[in-house]
Protein backbone atom coordinates (compact mmCIF):
# COMPACT_ATOMS: atom_id res chain seq x y z
CA UNK A 1 0.00 0.00 0.00
CA UNK A 2 1.38 3.60 -0.59
CA UNK A 3 0.55 6.36 1.67
CA UNK A 4 0.79 9.96 1.20
CA UNK A 5 1.41 11.92 3.73
CA UNK A 6 -0.13 15.44 4.43
CA UNK A 7 -0.04 18.06 7.30
CA UNK A 8 0.99 21.55 7.42
CA UNK A 9 4.07 23.07 5.79
CA UNK A 10 3.52 26.85 5.10
CA UNK A 11 4.35 29.46 8.05
CA UNK A 12 5.98 26.47 10.28
CA UNK A 13 9.39 26.98 11.88
CA UNK A 14 12.36 26.52 9.78
CA UNK A 15 12.89 22.52 9.39
CA UNK A 16 9.95 21.93 11.54
CA UNK A 17 7.81 20.43 8.38
CA UNK A 18 10.78 18.45 6.95
CA UNK A 19 11.48 16.91 10.32
CA UNK A 20 7.59 15.81 10.79
CA UNK A 21 6.79 14.44 7.27
CA UNK A 22 10.35 12.43 7.57
CA UNK A 23 9.51 10.88 10.69
CA UNK A 24 6.40 10.33 9.59
CA UNK A 25 7.91 8.77 6.20
CA UNK A 26 10.29 6.39 8.64
CA UNK A 27 7.72 4.94 10.97
CA UNK A 28 5.02 3.92 7.65
CA UNK A 29 7.99 2.56 5.89
CA UNK A 30 9.18 0.76 9.17
CA UNK A 31 5.46 -0.82 8.85
CA UNK A 32 5.90 -2.10 5.50
CA UNK A 33 4.50 0.69 3.27
CA UNK A 34 5.42 2.82 0.38
CA UNK A 35 4.95 6.50 0.87
CA UNK A 36 4.83 9.76 -1.49
CA UNK A 37 6.65 12.38 1.02
CA UNK A 38 5.61 15.96 -0.90
CA UNK A 39 7.58 17.63 1.29
CA UNK A 40 10.92 15.92 0.10
CA UNK A 41 9.16 16.08 -3.44
CA UNK A 42 8.96 19.72 -3.55
CA UNK A 43 11.28 21.34 -0.98
CA UNK A 44 13.29 23.17 -4.04
CA UNK A 45 10.83 24.75 -6.02
CA UNK A 46 9.42 27.80 -5.33
CA UNK A 47 6.17 28.32 -6.24
CA UNK A 48 2.46 29.84 -4.97
CA UNK A 49 0.11 28.04 -3.02
CA UNK A 50 -2.14 26.60 -4.86
CA UNK A 51 0.51 25.68 -7.42
CA UNK A 52 1.91 23.51 -4.81
CA UNK A 53 -1.64 21.67 -4.79
CA UNK A 54 -2.15 21.31 -8.18
CA UNK A 55 1.10 19.26 -8.28
CA UNK A 56 0.35 17.61 -4.81
CA UNK A 57 -3.33 16.11 -6.70
CA UNK A 58 -1.40 13.70 -9.10
CA UNK A 59 1.00 12.41 -6.52
CA UNK A 60 -1.91 11.60 -4.12
CA UNK A 61 -4.24 10.14 -6.43
CA UNK A 62 -1.12 7.70 -6.85
CA UNK A 63 -1.77 6.26 -3.01
CA UNK A 64 -3.71 3.99 -1.38
CA UNK A 65 -4.31 6.43 1.44
CA UNK A 66 -3.14 9.72 2.95
CA UNK A 67 -1.86 9.80 6.86
CA UNK A 68 -2.84 12.85 8.47
CA UNK A 69 0.23 14.92 10.62
CA UNK A 70 -0.20 16.36 13.93
CA UNK A 71 -1.75 20.08 12.94
CA UNK A 72 -3.72 19.32 10.16
CA UNK A 73 -6.65 20.83 10.88
CA UNK A 74 -4.53 24.52 10.69
CA UNK A 75 -3.31 23.64 6.95
CA UNK A 76 -5.99 24.91 4.28
CA UNK A 77 -3.61 22.58 1.78
CA UNK A 78 -4.19 19.63 4.34
CA UNK A 79 -7.77 20.28 4.89
CA UNK A 80 -8.01 20.06 0.75
CA UNK A 81 -6.35 16.68 0.43
CA UNK A 82 -8.37 15.18 3.38
CA UNK A 83 -11.76 16.63 0.64
CA UNK A 84 -9.81 14.92 -2.20
CA UNK A 85 -8.84 11.53 -0.35
CA UNK A 86 -12.36 10.91 0.58
CA UNK A 87 -13.94 12.24 -2.46
CA UNK A 88 -11.39 9.22 -4.25
CA UNK A 89 -12.63 6.44 -1.47
CA UNK A 90 -8.29 6.61 -0.03
CA UNK A 91 -8.24 5.10 3.13
CA UNK A 92 -7.56 7.85 6.18
CA UNK A 93 -5.41 7.60 8.69
CA UNK A 94 -3.94 10.32 11.09
CA UNK A 95 -0.76 11.03 13.71
CA UNK A 96 -3.19 12.68 16.11
CA UNK A 97 -2.55 15.17 19.11
CA UNK A 98 -1.37 12.76 21.39
CA UNK A 99 0.74 10.90 18.43
CA UNK A 100 -0.81 8.04 17.93
CA UNK A 101 -0.97 6.87 14.67
CA UNK A 102 -4.67 5.43 14.32
CA UNK A 103 -7.88 5.54 11.40
CA UNK A 104 -9.76 8.63 10.86
CA UNK A 105 -13.26 9.29 11.42
CA UNK A 106 -15.11 12.03 11.00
Amino acid sequence: MRVYISGPITNTRPGEARQKFADAETFLRGRGYDTINPEECLRNLTLKHDEYLTICYPMLNLCDAILLLRGWRSSVGACIELGMAMALGKRIYEIDERGTFRRFTI
